[in-house]
């Protein structure tokens, strides 16, 4: 998926994001594959994401998207272009 300039220069990679921010999903910069196991998952463009838990020993990370939550490793959250979620998103 390509992202427009705009939204490039506002978003950053989710293994990024700090422990209870709250996310808004931007776009997500990966196979066909990747993109259908997120979806799956419900992780797409809009859905809103908090970081649970960072695993700082490989980088992984644990996010809650809506009431579940999934353990996520350092190669997909680097793929997934987050920006601070609003109020009116929540």
């Amino acid at each position: 998926m390509l992202m427009n300039t705009q939204m490039q220069s506002r978003s950053y990679p989710l293994n990024l994001a700090t422990e209870n921010e709250l996310l808004s999903v931007m776009g997500i910069k990966a196979d066909k594959q990747i993109q259908a196991r997120l979806a799956a998952m419900g992780i797409v463009e809009g859905a809103i994401l908090q970081v649970v838990n960072r695993q700082a020993a490989n980088g992984g990370l644990v996010v809650r998207c809506g009431e579940t939550r999934w353990a996520l490793d350092k190669s997909v959250s680097y793929r997934i272009f987050v920006i601070p979620a609003t109020r009116e998103e929540n």
